[in-house]
């Protein structure tokens, strides 16, 4: 299980902390200014972890997979106090993480799924490419 931070201090995820426990968890996050989007992870394989992310003014959310599903927070956590105590109890296999928050299914990407924004792309290049070939002919 690994603690992993990306934030403005961090310009990647990098790992904070290898063997993370419930003080460190608070003493990690309580470092970090959450001035800007910031987010946690702690990482116990692929398939199972959770992130919290966010900032002071814009509010905060949680994330978690397990196995091949992954949901999200239903309503904004209160602050950094509930996401200190998900990632805590989540990080000694507790049973009060999935209570402290309500959850509802995250619709995200499935795996080998490609982004709207890259299909957008791809679609301009086929029509850019076909106005050329176009023009060339005409």
């Amino acid at each position: 299980m690994i603690l992993e931070v990306i934030s403005p201090e961090y310009d990647k995820y990098t790992t904070i902390d290898k063997d993370p426990n419930p003080e460190s968890i608070r003493n990690h996050m309580e470092s970090l200014s959450w001035d800007d989007i910031t987010f946690v992870r702690i990482n116990k394989d692929e398939n199972n972890w959770i992130e919290c992310s966010g900032s002071h003014p814009d509010g905060f959310s949680i994330i978690y997979k397990e196995g091949s599903e992954s949901f999200i927070t239903k309503d904004e956590p209160e602050g950094l106090e509930q996401l200190i105590l998900t990632m805590q109890d989540f990080s000694i296999d507790g049973k009060d993480w999935k209570n402290i928050c309500r959850w509802t299914p995250h619709a995200g990407r499935k795996e080998g799924q490609k982004s709207g924004c890259a299909a957008a792309i791809a679609i301009f290049f086929v029509l850019c490419s076909s106005a050329f070939l176009i023009d060339k002919i005409t």
